[in-house]
């Protein structure tokens, strides 16, 4: 090496960065070593974090050495430092021409395939680069993160396993192992675990302490989830994912004035947008004040979704529309918010727009069940066979299953695949050709349908729901057994049940505690038979006025065919908004709703004791929200005119 350009490298190494430039600037104008110059002072330059300075050296650097690994790769590093992507993807292919199996290459090249969001081809170099180099956790880090990217999550959770059996605290293994486990909307307790380790190696993120409230969140534990997400906020008050997420576990603990306070902090965020910010919500170097595009995107229309859904709890319709509809201006195509709309539409009777909205349930993240088979869109044949599958709760599939017989009016064959605890009851009520549950095996079919896409199909009107009852039916023998263990009384009688699924969202709002059915217990000549299974039976306990319970009620027969049968020896039901309203009503059985304020769109406003889907039903409705005291006083007074005739 020349002698000057030798002491010119010495001072480089040094990390005497600007008097090596110096040194290196006058030397170019020596021929015979301009190559070597090109190329130290290039590398320099990407030193000091000026790549646009470094490209002219590198180039002029290959010009003179055009297969120079090192060479190639610093020029391919300064175009992508310099947001010159195609020439950075180009010099890393033009290197690995030369040498195919360098894998540092293959990893930077991969590098910038994700940085510009080209996963699959990251993946295709990664997927070479692995075998040359098994143990490197770098390579199989940036693997499991393309494959993230690309919704392939199994096959990313293995790459951050096998990074963590090696290194069990690789923290940004276990950040990726977090990310994938996050992605289920029921939190699993190794999510719970991930998050928390998570936290422990870096309590002071925002980002992390968001992502543990939100599995925390995710797995009902919402006083947990609170306390996390007020952390977040501490270290960044204007963290829009973690104001969303604390909304939510607000409103899920029924304080929704605070709820709705924190989604207007988040809507009110929209003014920090930046469309030069780029976020991974990471945490490293992050502003978690400015919020991209993508994000505002995504908890824009969450915030105003959100907020809608509040404002309908709170009664206010007016201000619950307006929000939704901005959630739809932020992004026209979000399936949660065009759900909320048609849950609004629905509840106006406007069953038109409501049941069109309804069907972009089948983009959300809790769409029912998909078959390779064409779905069914009400036409006749004789020679068809259909599916229908059920999707969320019990009661739901009571409500809408009476739409089955109009299906079999139309073909040939109608098959119901409904949730388990419901074959045995569905079957012995149904003129169907068939009842599977949800995990037999599917019989063949030509075309299937959701159970709640048929009013849909079948244009049903605010004025054409097919509301004759009873369309279920218990079981006689079974009637005929209640009958006599019942035993013959003057008393009217009367089934009651209280507590619903406490998974449901609403279920704090919707369940009754049982000690509200007091009064109506102290009326001579009444008799209160519980109904109730499950939660909510550890009620019985904690009363001070008679409930007649029996026992084995449904475990011999099977689910609800004891209920059923019951139901038919009974004068009236009264139970909140649970499987057990719908079974009653579906029997045609004079029942009572205690309906919650909650606006709920099957039960229509509070304006209404009538009920359009059960013409046996009666709704008390709480005039407050938490009033369940005037609610019961007015059935009482009901129940004592009963007895009184």
């Amino acid at each position: 090496m020349n002698k000057e350009l030798f002491e010119a490298f010495q001072v480089h190494q040094s990390g005497d960065l600007n008097r090596a430039e110096g040194l290196y600037r006058r030397l170019l104008e020596e021929p015979s070593i301009a190559l070597q110059v090109h190329q130290l002072l290039g590398a320099l330059l990407l030193q000091k974090k000026e790549p646009k300075s470094a490209i002219p050296h590198l180039e002029a650097a290959v010009l003179g050495a055009p297969t120079s690994i090192p060479i190639l790769n610093n020029l391919a590093i300064a175009y992508t430092r310099s947001e010159r992507k195609e020439e950075a993807v180009a010099t890393y292919l033009r290197s690995l021409a030369i040498q195919p199996s360098n894998v540092e290459t293959l990893k930077n090249l991969a590098e910038v395939l994700i940085k510009w969001k080209r996963y699959q081809a990251a993946v295709d170099v990664l997927s070479r680069a692995i075998p040359l180099n098994p143990t490197s956790d770098l390579v199989l880090m940036k693997y499991g993160l393309a494959l993230y990217k690309l919704d392939r999550n199994q096959e990313a959770k293995v790459c951050f396993e096998r990074i963590l059996g090696r290194e069990p605290n690789h923290f940004k293994a276990l950040l990726g192992l977090g990310r994938v486990l996050l992605r289920h909307s029921v939190a699993s307790a190794e999510s719970v675990q991930i998050w928390r380790r998570l936290v422990e190696m870096s309590p002071t993120n925002p980002a992390i302490l968001n992502n543990y409230g939100s599995v925390l969140k995710n797995s009902k534990q919402d006083t947990e989830a609170e306390e996390v997400l007020r952390r977040s906020l501490q270290f960044a008050p204007e963290f829009l994912p973690a104001i969303c997420n604390l909304g939510i576990v607000l409103a899920a603990q029924g304080r929704y004035e605070e709820s709705r306070d924190r989604f207007r902090q988040a809507i009110a965020m929209e003014a920090n947008r930046s469309a030069e910010f780029e976020s991974d919500l990471e945490g490293d170097g992050e502003n978690y004040s400015l919020v991209d595009e993508p994000t505002w995107k995504k908890y824009g229309c969450i915030a105003y979704g959100q907020l809608a859904t509040i404002e309908n709890v709170l009664g206010n319709l007016a201000a619950a529309e307006i929000a939704i509809d901005r959630a739809l201006s932020i992004d026209s195509e979000h399936a949660e918010s065009h759900l909320i709309l048609a849950l609004l539409r629905l509840q106006h009777g406007d069953f038109e727009m409501g049941w069109r909205e309804y069907e972009w349930r089948k983009r959300s993240t809790n769409a029912p069940r998909m078959f390779s088979e064409p779905e069914w869109r009400g036409e006749n044949n004789p020679e068809h066979t259909v599916l229908i599958h059920a999707e969320q709760g019990l009661g739901d599939t009571l409500q809408f299953v009476r739409y089955a017989k109009i299906v079999k009016k139309r073909v040939g064959r109608v098959v119901v695949m409904t949730q388990r605890p419901l074959v045995q009851f569905i079957r012995g009520c149904l003129e169907v050709d068939e009842v599977v549950s949800e995990t037999d095996p599917t019989p063949a079919f030509d075309s299937h349908v959701a159970l709640m896409s048929l009013p849909t199909v079948l244009q049903t009107t605010f004025e054409t729901i097919p509301s004759q009852v009873p369309y279920l039916v218990a079981d006689p023998n079974l009637v005929a057994e209640w009958r006599i263990r019942f035993q013959p009384s003057a008393a009217i009688r009367v089934g009651i049940a209280w507590q619903g699924n406490k998974e449901f969202g609403f279920d704090r709002d919707r369940s009754v505690p049982l000690r509200y059915f007091k009064p109506l217990s102290q009326i001579a000549g009444v008799e209160l038979i519980s109904l109730q299974k499950g939660y909510g039976t550890e009620q019985l306990n904690d009363i001070d006025f008679n409930v007649t319970q029996f026992s084995g009620v449904d475990e011999m027969a099977g689910p609800f065919m004891d209920t059923a049968a019951m139901m038919m020896n009974l004068d009236l039901v009264i139970a909140s908004c649970t499987a057990t309203a719908h079974l009653a009503g579906g029997l045609g059985r004079p029942v009572w709703l205690a309906k919650s304020f909650n606006w709920d769109w099957r039960w229509r406003s509070d304006e209404h004791g009538a009920n359009p889907w059960y013409p046996t039903m009666r709704m008390f409705s709480q005039r407050t929200r938490g009033d369940w005291e005037s609610v019961f006083e007015r059935m009482a007074d009901e129940l004592r005119l009963m007895t009184e005739k």
